[in-house]
């Protein structure tokens, strides 16, 4: 609404057309709160780009009568967005349930209506109970017809609570379909309108290794810190004598204290033990072994086993 090339990380091909809301399935002060909150709604009068309002007070539905009625705006508004809240609320009274493998028919017969115009239509539908973390077309309620009738599917997941913390408020955005390449994101709706966290998986991926660091012990705790402290620093390695040194161990413990040094990033795991590596490995490898960079790390491979006998090989 505010000529903003992008939102939520994601650049916008063309500005935003006209859009009209079809959602008898709130009440008008529902949708007065959400409205007022994004900004499009001022002294009780509709904000550029909303064209008009339906609310649960229409009496419109997916009929003859209805699907004209919007056609008629469609007409009127090249190009039009048309969002529909929510197909149950939209099919009630046509004879048809969710259920129903027909309850795709008045969902084309509306997509055959506003074709002629350019007008896109995004119909919001509920998920079925126990479907949560599942892609939007598994986790779509009723026939699987409603789906199929969609080009582009968006589902919106909130994140599973974890037992004895609080609710996470973020929500898992999932894309699939036949138009564009499938999409992950980490939102969030705050007071300020709806943030991006980033990629889903690196987040919960990073949430994953937070939460493997918060069952570390003291003394593996402070080597990981040591190690990335010198990485961020310097952009330097860490072998387990100088690991050794910085933890305090290099006293009267000699070969017993480099063994404890070495021992202490190596519980942490590979992938945030950026910087450490093995003193054997700081010039030409032992016979067998070959040093394995992972970011900052240089960790040994282990050799390379000969292939079981075979009557070529024996």
């Amino acid at each position: 609404a505010d000529g903003a090339a992008t939102y939520l990380g994601q650049r916008f091909l063309m500005p935003c057309p006209p859009v009209l809301l079809v959602g008898p399935d709130m009440p008008e002060p529902d949708w007065a709160v959400m409205l007022q909150h994004e900004g499009l709604l001022d002294d009780l009068r509709l904000r550029a780009p909303l064209v008009d309002l339906f609310t649960a007070a229409s009496t419109i539905k997916l009929d003859e009568e209805g699907i004209d009625m919007i056609a008629t705006y469609a007409a009127a508004h090249p190009g039009l967005l048309v969002v529909c809240d929510s197909l149950k609320a939209l099919a009630s009274g046509l004879g048809i349930s969710e259920n129903d493998q027909e309850i795709d028919e008045p969902i084309r017969a509306l997509v055959a209506a506003l074709e002629p115009h350019g007008a896109t239509i995004l119909l919001i539908h509920h998920a079925g109970k126990g479907r949560i973390g599942e892609g939007p077309e598994i986790a779509s309620r009723g026939s699987s017809s409603i789906p199929a009738a969609a080009s582009l599917l968006v589902g919106l997941n909130k994140m599973t609570r974890q037992p004895g913390k609080p609710a996470d408020p973020r929500v898992v955005l999932k894309t699939t379909g036949r138009c564009g390449m499938p999409l992950e994101l980490l939102i969030q709706r705050t007071d300020a309108g709806w943030i991006c966290h980033g990629d889903a998986a690196q987040v919960e991926a990073a949430a994953a290794i937070a939460e493997i660091e918060d069952k570390l012990s003291d003394r593996q705790a402070e080597a990981l810190e040591a190690v990335r402290d010198r990485w961020d620093l310097d952009g330097l390695t860490t072998d387990s004598m100088e690991l050794a040194n910085r933890l305090g161990l290099d006293g009267k413990g000699g070969r017993d204290a480099e063994r404890k040094a070495r021992s202490t990033p190596g519980s942490v795991g590979p992938q945030r033990a950026a910087g450490v590596r093995d003193a054997k490995h700081r010039g030409i490898p032992s016979e067998g072994v070959s040093p394995h960079p992972v970011g900052g790390c240089v960790l040994p491979t282990l050799p390379t086993l000969p292939p079981p006998p075979t009557p070529w090989n024996r």
